[in-house]
């Protein structure tokens, strides 16, 4: 199942992360510290070490960063001055060495990961658009506009629907008032709500 998947994902995006706290840690700063995202897996498979991100050119890295979708200048400034100004953790080459094939395997383990977990997402979309009551189940569930914040239907949200167990895996994350934060609902779930309307 979907679950499995990202249970496995987020197993090996910590082993990743182990793995980068022994050579490498300042890699966790220059990916976002989302080590199973696309852009982590790229940018580890092109400068795996902290000398090799430290030979690619300024302009390189922020081209990049940018092919990447990460525009935001301040963070892009930050991570080259990071790269800049970074010491290493280690200079053992065995320990080294032995990280980066480390590293490798994992980002391939990840990737593979990913696409099928995009299969399982396009397969239970797919399975939802043609259930026979699909437009019952999603009636069931009141979802405003996904543009603004749930907060303000948390309250009464909880009272009907406990948290992390929706029907269809629709997820509603509980209201925290310190954090200001209400529900969330997969955008993958949005669009099986707008297209049901």
């Amino acid at each position: 199942m979907v679950g499995d998947a990202v249970d496995q994902r987020t197993r090996l995006s910590n082993q990743l992360t182990a793995v980068l706290k022994r050579y490498f840690p300042q890699a966790i700063v220059l990916v976002g510290h989302d080590v199973d995202r696309p852009l982590a897996c790229d940018f580890l498979s092109k400068w795996p070490t902290l000398a090799a991100v430290q030979a690619a050119a300024p302009a390189t890295l922020r081209k990049f960063y940018y092919a990447h979708h990460c525009r935001h200048e301040e963070r892009i400034v930050q991570r080259l001055e990071l790269v800049r100004s970074a010491i290493p953790l280690t200079t053992d080459a065995a320990l080294i060495q032995t990280g980066v094939l480390q590293v490798h395997c994992l980002i391939g383990q990840l990737r593979a990961l990913a696409k099928a977990i995009q299969k399982y997402e396009q397969r239970l979309s797919q399975l939802m658009d043609e259930h026979p009551d699909a437009a019952l189940f999603l009636a069931l569930i009141p979802i405003p506009d996904f543009s603004t914040p749930l907060a303000g239907m948390a309250d009464s949200l909880a009272m009907r629907i406990p948290a992390k167990s929706v029907g269809f895996g629709l997820y509603f994350e509980e209201y925290k008032p310190e954090t200001k934060r209400g529900c969330m609902i997969s955008e993958r779930y949005a669009r099986l709500w707008r297209a049901a309307d």
